[in-house]
């Protein structure tokens, strides 16, 4: 199963020269059962996290809400990167955990 997204945002390809690829998450309704044998390469989808200067738009909630970065070479560094509590400080564990 995959979801099917939006089109990269262009303004935001544009400033970006092409690096960041942002797309918006079309919901549950965009859902789609495919063979696997059709599967030519994997992709990760991460949400793009809005910065305070975007927070304080009066449109932010329309315009940043469901939006995803395109990530196309998966790690385990890259998803620990996209966590929001990232910059928290492994314990001696290594878990994060108290």
């Amino acid at each position: 199963m995959l979801s099917v997204f939006s089109k990269p945002d262009n303004a935001i390809k544009k400033v970006m020269y092409s690096v960041l690829l942002a797309c918006h998450y079309q919901g549950e309704t965009s859902c789609k059962v495919i063979d696997i044998r059709d599967i030519i390469s994997v992709i990760g989808m991460f949400p793009l996290l809005v910065n305070h200067k975007e927070a304080q738009d009066p449109w932010a909630a329309e315009l940043y809400t469901c939006q995803y970065f395109v990530v196309q070479k998966l790690s385990l560094d890259t998803v620990w990167i996209s966590r929001g509590d990232a910059d928290e400080e492994p314990n001696a564990d290594g878990d994060g955990e108290e």
